[in-house]
């Protein structure tokens, strides 16, 4: 569902991959289709976008077409404050709300797209 304020407690249960995004990032449109192809790879690995600078313009329906999970927005930057994020698409992998891996930029090439996989494949 997108138009929602993050959940904490959804991010922080679990195996959770959280992409952060903006909905007028090119590279990160082109992330959102690459990822769909490997959504169900890892069904202990939940993965919930997060657009980190507060409710976008653009229609949720455009955002659901765009991400192929859950979108959700952040008003205050918490999560990006503290996770020092300072550029999108940036890929964040957590255990029980404790950062255990991260994958800065889109995989837009071949090769960065097999490294992606094998860096999926191989969370805990």
């Amino acid at each position: 569902m997108y138009g929602s304020k993050v959940d904490e407690q959804l991010i922080r249960s679990g195996r959770v991959v959280v992409v952060f995004v903006t909905p007028d990032c090119d590279a990160c449109a082109a992330e959102g289709k690459f990822l769909q192809t490997l959504l169900g790879r890892r069904k202990d690995v939940a993965f919930y976008g997060l657009l980190p600078f507060g409710k976008p313009s653009q229609s949720p329906n455009d955002i659901e077409k765009t991400f192929p999970f859950r979108v959700f927005y952040e008003e205050n930057n918490s999560f990006v404050t503290s996770m020092g994020i300072n550029r999108v698409p940036v890929k964040v992998y957590l255990e029980d709300g404790i950062i255990k891996k991260g994958w800065i930029g889109a995989a837009l090439t071949e090769n960065a797209r097999a490294s992606f996989t094998e860096w999926l494949d191989r969370l805990p």
